[in-house]
């Protein structure tokens, strides 16, 4: 039996810049708990959407590994031509 978990956080704060400080720790929340689903699933391939939403903007999806490989070559000194990430390794991502 499907079952949906829901967090949903609502801020507000008067300096837009801690939007992007909230955006980048719901980004990785998201990628802990799909982590822990994907650990724990028995075949069926769990799903997770990341989003915020405001009144004027709309709802913005926030891409669950944006970035990330790229950030991990960038600490470590490498280049992604370098080294291609390869499609298993896209594809376990979701990507």
């Amino acid at each position: 039996m499907q079952r949906q978990f829901t967090i949903e956080l609502r801020v507000d704060y008067a300096d837009n810049e801690k939007n992007q400080a909230m955006r980048l720790a719901c980004q990785q929340a998201a990628q802990h708990l799909n982590a822990t689903a994907v650990l724990l699933s028995d075949g069926q391939r769990p799903q997770i959407a990341v989003f915020s939403d405001d009144f004027y903007s709309g709802r913005e999806e926030i891409e669950l590994v944006s970035g990330t490989i790229q950030s991990g070559l960038d600490s470590i000194g490498g280049d992604a031509n370098d080294s291609p990430v390869s499609n298993e390794l896209l594809n376990a991502f979701g990507q």
